[in-house]
């Protein structure tokens, strides 16, 4: 799965499936265990639902995102070489999990994610001590600042129902909401 560029990640683009063809793909497959599950471990069970759901995987378009290092200064502004060492470190693990994702390299790649994210709070928690402290001096970069960490939060207000009409309030597009949730959701039974 890996591009020839070091900068390209190649991803599966699950926007490009419909749930339709993702249950047909998934309904030719059978799920039932290659050995009775008595005689089974639990190592060869998650190996042989790993190897089934990557048929599922596999079925998905690849996507290529190739990323830029000046985009990345301007989103995280606290961005240094110690954080990048961290995210290529993390990267790194993780793309080892995908190519043999076993319950050592998950656990190896989540405590370099965990390593990772006290990295990143402690740069940003100093650039924004930085940037307050010059506040008389530079007020420019920190309403820059404040005005990049603004989250604008849309709401839904209407959806349409299943008979083609619109709701008319929050009650109905809360209920919409449900029906739709609860139509995807399957209750299923603990276990193997």
């Amino acid at each position: 799965q890996v591009h020839s560029n070091e900068t390209d990640d190649v991803r599966r683009n699950w926007s490009k499936m419909d749930l339709k063809d993702i249950l047909e793909v998934s309904s030719n497959i059978d799920w039932h265990f290659s050995k009775s599950p008595e005689l089974i471990n639990v190592e060869e069970m998650w190996e042989d639902i790993h190897s089934k759901l990557l048929k599922i995987t596999d079925s998905i378009p690849e996507s290529y995102n190739h990323h830029s290092g000046n985009n990345d200064q301007k989103s995280t502004p606290w961005l240094n070489s110690s954080l990048k060492r961290a995210i290529r470190s993390k990267n790194k693990l993780w793309g080892i999990f995908n190519a043999n994702p076993t319950m050592e390299n998950l656990n190896a790649a989540l405590m370099k994610q965990g390593e990772l994210d006290a990295v990143e709070l402690k740069a940003k928690l100093k650039y924004e001590k930085l940037i307050t402290q010059d506040l008389k001096h530079n007020s420019k970069a920190f309403y820059s600042y404040l005005r990049s960490r603004r989250n604008v939060k849309s709401l839904v207000t209407v959806l349409k129902k299943t008979d083609g009409s619109l709701t008319s309030n929050d009650k109905e597009t809360a209920e919409c909401f449900a029906d739709g949730f609860s139509s995807v959701f399957t209750n299923e039974p603990y276990g193997p």
